[in-house]
């Protein structure tokens, strides 16, 4: 399982050894969903949960009233909020995810992101960070959550078997850094997030270039996109 510790080490290199879908993703994926669950523009609260360097608080911040942006490593945190122009409406937050119910209200967001957070955890953390993103977020909003995919994995040639057997497998998993990658199913990341209490999970992929593959990723080898997905839950 990932540390802080562990991610403080890569907080300097962060955009050479850390894949960052909102800076990678080349379609309008993300911009047609948060444009379509977020409430109207200048209202409304976006929690970022796992905000990294903050790419994608700075993206689509500027929609919301508030931004709470939170980071489990003290390194990348610092690296978020030192970078420039300086976000306003932002809250930043050192925290870990699972804690979040204890520290925010329930229901605190409109809109919740939490992006390839579940890549490095285990299955059990992966179930209580789904509960909590679903605590936090208000009823009647959603959460975009991204998770690699198996499915891209298997059309590469690599985690077929896990891919294929559909919901019966929860997960195809590779090696990385010194740490456990995990790699979802439509179905099982589908029934993950209903477990946790949400109402509705929708997936879609969300795609990358080949050129991305081997930033803070397991290289394909594949000549095209790869993709991870989108998660759009409903609370």
């Amino acid at each position: 399982m990932s540390t802080p510790r562990h991610w403080d080490r890569h907080a300097r290199r962060f955009t050479s050894e850390v894949f960052d879908i909102t800076k990678a993703h080349a379609g309008s994926v993300l911009d047609r969903r948060v444009r379509e669950l977020a409430p109207r523009r200048g209202t409304g609260i976006l929690l970022d949960a796992g905000c990294g360097i903050g790419t994608f608080a700075r993206k689509y911040g500027a929609r919301f009233a508030h931004v709470i942006a939170m980071d489990f490593s003290p390194a990348i945190l610092r690296r978020a909020m030192a970078a420039r122009p300086a976000l306003p409406n932002v809250t930043w937050l050192c925290a870990d995810i699972v804690a979040l119910p204890l520290i925010l209200q329930p229901g605190v967001a409109d809109l919740t992101a939490s992006l390839n957070v579940l890549t490095y955890a285990t299955p059990e953390r992966n179930d209580d960070i789904l509960r909590a993103l679903c605590l936090l977020t208000a009823r009647g909003g959603h959460a975009l959550v991204v998770a690699p995919s198996a499915e891209s994995e298997a059309r590469a040639g690599r985690g077929s078997r896990v891919a294929r057997r559909g919901a019966g497998a929860a997960e195809h998993t590779q090696h990385r850094q010194g740490l456990t990658q995990r790699f979802f199913t439509r179905e099982s990341l589908t029934q993950a997030a209903l477990d946790a209490g949400w109402k509705s999970a929708g997936l879609e992929p969300i795609s990358y270039p080949r050129a991305y593959e081997n930033v803070g990723k397991a290289g394909t080898g594949d000549r095209r996109d790869n993709w991870d997905w989108l998660a759009v839950l409903g609370r």
